[in-house]
């Protein structure tokens, strides 16, 4: 194992933000932060759940 590709969790975390955001995005694979990649995440479920409680309440209105 090379010790210069150290993986993210040894990295104490003020060097990992300490980091410009386009070499925080090249350990993604592509130009997005991890935070956005997690937000896109977290709408997607909103949204899946926004929807199943929209469907159900719509189910339940009809007679």
């Amino acid at each position: 194992m090379r010790s210069r590709n150290k993986p993210m969790s040894v990295q104490p975390v003020q060097d990992w933000l300490a980091q410009p955001v386009s070499d925080k995005a090249s350990y993604q694979g592509g130009r997005r932060t991890v935070s956005a990649a997690d937000a896109d995440i977290l709408r997607k479920r909103a949204l899946k759940k926004q929807r199943a409680l929209i469907g159900s309440l719509n189910e339940r209105a009809r007679p």
